[in-house]
Formats: structure tokens, C-alpha cells, sequence
């Protein structure tokens, strides 16, 4: 039979590790706000262990702590409070605002998931990450995340039904189904620090215009899926971004028929040839209207041909209104843009 041999030195370390995960996983409140020690002089906020956390919660840049280690007396520590753990505040739906000290690192997966009356924050300048979902379904209408946030976590919006201003930092690269479900959200500017989008937009109907950057080099899985309002799509690359699939921008009200695809002049006939972007009907450079858009509100219809018979009665013509370029604006115009309509 084989015996193992431990030095003491082992022994004592091993009963020190041990010590010390259990002393940081203890859990106390302070003044209604429950904390975990997450080492020895750092904590986090943590679920209540029992009620539930409502009203304006203002979290301290430190606490003091009792501790309660194995063998030996408890004694108090002020320990800095570094993060919002996973969960903490979940369907906390009575919390209606937040004050997050500086010294808030971290915001874990699930943070504030489901507090529908949380219509604000504040985040801190400090702040590097913000999980997953750490804002779903949440009431927030504003947000504005600090330049020190280098990632954000899957699906961190999803589903904020009133969520409608957001100032993105320069500090993240990818966007990760970040504002599926957004159904407010009417417009957005991606930093150029971006380069994937991934689920992103996906069932924001309210989505007017998006410009996507040129530092954008994949755009996959339903990036703009359901995206039924959006009107106008900006690429300013020269090379057409990689589309993973016609799903990425698919749309019952047919986005490749109704949407205006604005490139660079010189890039028109790289987008026409390229996968999934072939697909647009209209593709223009910049500063140009879609063909037979009189009036420049990005559609063709009955109020472009509206604005040609109102010239046509005008007592000087306006060349602009020439649609057939035949060198007057006449009947035949308006039978160009019904033409550009039915087609």
C-alpha cells in the first residue's frame, strides 16, 4: 500500500485556502444592502436574503464588514465595494434609481435583469465590465456607458422595451445581441472601435437609420433581424463588410426592396456584387436620393408625385422634378414615378 507524504508546509497553506474562500463567501448587511466578501478587502452586492430591494438604493464606496474566520474571534474590516453581483437587484421591480460609487468595477450577468421601474443609472468612470444581461427587460430610457467599459456581455438590453437614448463607449469591439428587442430605439451610433455585429438589432422595430462604420468586418446571426422600420443604411467602408447570411437583415416588410443602402461612390459596384449586400435594390452613394424621391424623405410614393403635379402647376419649372430627363417636367414625369412605384 502507497502512502501519501504532505509537508507540513502543505498541510498549512491547504487550511489557509480553505479559510480563506470560506471567509469570502460570507455574506452580511449593511443599512438594507446585502454584500459577499470577495477577498480581503474587496465586496460585492449580493440578492437579499430575504425582502427585496425597492426605492432609490444608493450603494457606499466601502463597508465595514465582520468577519468570521475558523478558529478564531470575529473582528471588523472596511472592505471596498467593487461590484454589482450576478443577479443582486433581479426583478427588483420597486427599485426606481441607483447611485453607483467610482469604485464599482464590475456590473455581473443579470444585475438589474427585470427592474422595470429602473428607468436611469449612473455608471462610473471606473466601471471595465458589464455582463450578461445585466439590464434585461429592465425600464431604463437612457444609458451612457463610460470609455473605461471594454466589454459588454450577451443580450446586456435585451428587451428594453423604453429604451431610447444610448451613448456606446470607443473602448468595445463587439456588440453581442446587445439591443434585440429595443423596441423604442429609433436610431444608434456605433463607435468605430466595433468590428462584429452579432444578433444585434435583431426585433428593434422602431429602427429608423443605423451608419455602420467601416471598422465592421462581420455582420452575423439576425444582426437587423425584424428590423421593420429601418429606412436607411449607412456603410461607410470601401470593402463590403462580410454578411454571414440573408437572415441578417431579413424583414416581412422586405428590407432589401424598401431600405437605401448609402456607400461610398466608388464602392457601389463592390456592394452590388457582394453577398448578401447584392441583394438591395437600392444602392446609392452618398448625397444621392433614391430615384424618383422628390421630396427626399427616403421613399418613393404619392407625395413624390404630388410634388411633380405642384411643379407642373407652378408658374416656373424646376428641372430637379424632370424624372424622364426629356427637358420638361410634364404628365410623362408623373408617369416615370408611377412606374418607379409599381416596380
Amino acid at each position: 500500500m502507497k502512502f501519501l507524504h504532505f509537508s507540513s508546509r502543505a498541510i498549512l497553506l491547504a487550511i489557509a485556502m480553505c479559510l480563506s474562500v470560506m471567509s469570502q463567501a460570507q455574506e452580511f448587511d449593511v443599512n438594507g444592502i446585502f454584500y459577499y466578501l470577495t477577498g480581503d478587502n474587496t465586496a460585492a452586492v449580493t440578492y437579499p436574503s430575504y425582502g427585496t430591494y425597492s426605492g432609490t438604493i444608493t450603494i457606499p464606496s466601502e463597508v465595514t464588514a465582520t468577519v468570521y474566520p475558523m478558529y478564531e474571534e470575529p473582528y471588523e474590516t472596511t472592505v471596498k465595494v467593487t461590484a454589482i453581483g450576478s443577479y443582486a437587484f433581479e426583478n427588483c421591480t420597486g427599485v426606481t434609481a441607483v447611485n453607483l460609487p467610482n469604485t464599482i468595477t464590475e456590473i455581473s450577468d443579470g444585475a438589474f435583469y427585470g427592474c422595470t421601474g429602473l428607468t436611469g443609472i449612473n455608471l462610473p468612470n471606473g466601471l471595465y465590465y458589464i455582463g450578461e444581461s445585466a439590464f434585461s427587460n429592465s425600464g431604463l430610457r437612457s444609458i451612457s456607458i463610460p470609455e473605461s467599459v471594454y466589454q459588454l456581455g450577451w443580450n446586456v438590453f435585451y428587451s428594453c422595451e423604453s429604451l431610447t437614448e444610448v451613448t456606446l463607449p470607443n473602448s468595445i469591439t463587439s456588440l453581442l445581441g446587445t439591443f434585440r428587442f429595443c423596441t423604442a430605439l429609433t436610431t444608434i451610433n456605433i463607435p468605430s472601435s466595433v468590428t462584429l455585429l452579432n444578433n444585434t438589432f435583431a426585433g428593434c422595430t422602431s429602427l429608423k437609420d443605423i451608419t455602420i462604420p467601416n471598422s465592421v468586418t462581420l455582420i452575423t446571426n439576425q444582426a437587423f433581424y425584424n428590423c421593420d422600420g429601418l429606412k436607411d443604411i449607412t456603410c461607410l467602408s470601401l470593402t463590403p463588410a462580410r454578411v454571414s447570411h440573408s437572415d441578417c437583415f431579413y424583414s416581412v416588410l422586405d428590407l432589401y426592396a424598401n431600405t437605401l443602402l448609402h456607400v461610398p461612390a466608388e464602392a457601389i459596384d463592390a456592394y452590388r456584387n457582394a453577398d448578401v449586400w447584392k441583394l438591395f435594390n437600392n444602392i446609392i452613394g452618398f448625397g444621392e436620393n433614391l430615384p424618383g424621391d422628390m421630396n427626399g424623405d427616403g421613399e418613393v410614393n404619392i407625395a413624390d408625385i404630388n410634388a411633380i403635379i405642384s411643379n407642373i402647376l407652378s408658374s416656373s419649372q424646376d428641372l430637379h422634378y424632370d424624372i424622364n430627363g426629356d427637358g420638361e417636367v410634364n404628365i410623362a414625369d408623373v408617369t416615370a414615378i408611377i412606374d418607379i412605384i409599381l416596380s
